[in-house]
């Protein structure tokens, strides 16, 4: 299970392969100086909060491999500073928001793996490294 009690300072919270349970707490929307998070690897359940909308100074989220379901929250738009977004291997649906693809410094976007539908603006360009893998998406 993930603390509800981490301190508001931390810049980095890498919680890897820790064996991780439960949620992902609405809490660590108030880590607003956090600069990356890693949950990658455990075995984390429910969604991403869209409290995360609030972590405007995120650079690096990581949470690949878990069993992390529902949308991408559109709070997304909010992460000005988002380079790199790795949610892969889990079960997360539905559509990508556009909004992910609006984060000016994202160069990072992983999301294969999961049950995702749509189509992928091609406004891309600016993606060093794109994984969608075998999900279903139209190209224009």
């Amino acid at each position: 299970m993930l603390t509800k009690n981490v301190s508001a300072q931390k810049e980095r919270l890498f919680l890897s392969n820790n064996k991780a349970t439960g949620t992902i707490p609405q809490e660590f929307g108030r880590l607003t100086r956090i600069k990356e998070l890693h949950f990658d690897g455990n075995s984390l359940t429910g969604t991403i909060p869209s409290s995360f909308g609030r972590l405007s100074s995120l650079e690096v989220f990581v949470s690949n491999m878990n069993h992390l379901c529902g949308i991408i929250p559109p709070e997304i738009k909010n992460l000005v500073n988002l380079q790199r977004l790795e949610l892969s291997h889990n079960m997360l649906s539905s559509f990508i928001p556009e909004e992910v693809f609006n984060c000016a410094q994202i160069r990072f976007l992983s999301l294969n793996n999961n049950l995702l539908t749509g189509t992928i603006p091609t406004h891309i360009a600016n993606l060093h490294k794109l994984e969608i893998g075998k999900d279903l998406f139209i190209l224009f």
